[in-house]
């Protein structure tokens, strides 16, 4: 019985290790929550992503934008693009706290249907992150 635990968390390691391929920025404002909200809805649309899914009552936007930059060696590619998850929520201490999560994102057409290859995030998803937390996370 015990080999078989040693190797189970011996297979669970390199997933632990591997780091992730997602960014995530917090920002902490004393602005109502849906200021903040409103904010984020604006400014996603200025960057020029599409919003794709929102919750109001959670105050959750999630948004894509294709970046023509991101490109592939294949004849397979399709497109690659970033995405970026908005949380805004009020914390204990009566501020509200802002969580964003971006990715990057390679999609490609295969005989088995779409694929999405997620990579490391890409630096204009990464400024567009730090614009967002400027825009509508800073102070007050």
């Amino acid at each position: 019985m015990r080999p078989r635990i040693g190797l189970a968390l011996l297979a669970l390691l390199p997933a632990g290790c591997g780091g992730y391929l997602y960014g995530t920025s917090k920002a902490m404002t004393t602005r109502a929550p849906d200021d903040v909200y409103q904010c984020t809805e604006e400014q996603i649309k200025t960057l020029g992503y599409r919003r794709m899914a929102h919750d109001v009552a959670d105050r959750r936007l999630l948004g894509e934008r294709f970046d023509p930059q991101l490109t592939a060696p294949t004849g397979l590619f399709r497109r690659g693009f970033h995405r970026m998850e908005v949380t805004i929520q009020p914390d204990a201490s009566g501020n509200t706290a802002m969580e964003i999560k971006i990715q990057t994102f390679k999609e490609y057409e295969t005989t088995a249907g779409q694929r999405l290859e997620e990579e490391k995030v890409h630096a204009s998803a990464q400024m567009d992150a730090r614009k967002l937390v400027e825009s509508c996370g800073g102070g007050s």
